[in-house]
């Protein structure tokens, strides 16, 4: 008598696991068919998107202000020559190796003086401007440590420290208290697009005194970084400023065409500047305190996804946008480990659950 009973039991409990495994799987083609829930679940793979990408792009620019706050108080504290290398070196090379997101750091001051340093593969190039007793002669040296120089040279160049954007920068600097941040543009030495960080400092007796100290960010960098995060072959990451200007996006392969500067028109012109536009246009006429939106778009016969996030991380309001097309949100499911694992978690714990109660309901009776 027990042992029918105890086979009874085995064969409810298995034929209402298969009927749970069999309507969970029902459940899921369905979710998967209706275009409400797919919407749900975009919604929230997108969510996470903004989340990881707010992430990497503030690991990027988050720990320059202090950086720079750090070094023009260390410079105008002391008695410092900008053509002695080596102190400069011994300062300023720790904070390109702790920070690989900056490419350089230029210091400069009122009287024509300029150090440059940045990393060369597995040495460290500076360049020395000092256009107080040298008129045209700039000079590079190369070194494998702070102190060890194993390479000098001299070059001519027009270069003048006062007339590159982050210099005017520093000067707007002494207002606002705070490092300013430029437009897009190209690195004079590296030939390479980004974004400088700067800020100028008074010192001396008198306040008499004007020194800058300036960081390089590589649009590359930024870039590589929010491309990890892109969600379908033809979704788009946009960073762009709350003032309208492009910074850089997952797909500007190309910054440079010809040694001109090409991708920040040749974006906003296009259908994806068209949703850059809307995005940021949405995000400077959204309420105090709303800082991201989810909303429908159509462009060209195209439905999209697009959302914003700002950030307040530099001198202006970054915007983060993410766009997607609808078509593509099914890729999202083939992709997302994540929702795959969400899924399988949800059927084994309905299945222990229903295990757990058969189990005692038998044992009762027993």
């Amino acid at each position: 008598m027990k042992n029918e009973k105890h086979r009874h039991t085995r064969f409810v409990v298995v034929m209402t696991m298969i009927c749970v495994l069999a309507i969970a799987l029902v459940i899921t083609i369905i979710m998967s068919k209706s275009e409400p829930v797919r919407d749900i679940f975009a919604k929230i793979v997108i969510k996470k998107t903004l989340d990881q990408a707010e992430k990497k792009i503030s690991g990027h620019f988050t720990r320059i202000p202090a950086t720079i706050n750090a070094g023009s108080e260390w410079l105008a504290a002391g008695d410092l020559d900008l053509n002695d290398v080596i102190p400069l070196n011994e300062y300023f090379i720790p904070i390109l190796k702790r920070l690989p997101q900056l490419s350089g750091v230029v210091v400069a001051d009122d009287e024509g003086c300029e150090y440059f340093v940045y990393a060369d593969e597995a040495t460290w190039i500076t360049r020395s401007i000092d256009r107080k007793h040298f008129d045209q002669e700039v000079i590079f040296r190369r070194w494998d440590t702070e102190r060890h120089m194993i390479a000098e040279w001299a070059e001519e160049s027009e270069y003048v420290t006062k007339q590159r954007p982050w210099y005017e920068g520093a000067l707007k600097s002494l207002q606002s208290g705070t490092p300013y941040w430029t437009d897009v543009y190209q690195f004079y030495t590296k030939k390479k697009v980004g974004i400088t960080a700067s800020k100028g400092m008074l010192y001396g007796p008198q306040n008499e005194r004007f020194i800058i100290v300036a960081v390089d960010v590589l649009l590359d960098d930024v870039r590589q970084a929010i491309t990890k995060v892109s969600l379908s072959k033809n979704a788009l990451v946009a960073l762009a400023s709350d003032k309208g200007e492009f910074i850089t996006s997952s797909t500007a392969d190309e910054l440079m065409v010809n040694d001109e500067l090409v991708v920040p028109q040749k974006f906003m012109n296009g259908n994806r500047g068209v949703l850059l536009n809307i995005a940021i246009g949405r995000a400077n006429a959204a309420t105090a305190g709303a800082r991201e939106e989810l909303f429908e778009l159509s462009l060209n016969e195209t439905k999209w996804w697009v959302a914003y996030r700002k950030l307040s991380i530099v001198d202006d309001n970054i915007i983060i946008m993410i766009a997607l097309p609808k078509n593509e949100i099914f890729e999202l499911f083939k992709n997302r480990r994540e929702l795959i694992a969400i899924g399988v978690a949800g059927i084994i714990v309905v299945l222990s659950v229903v295990w757990c109660l058969l189990t005692m309901v038998s044992s009762r009776r027993l």
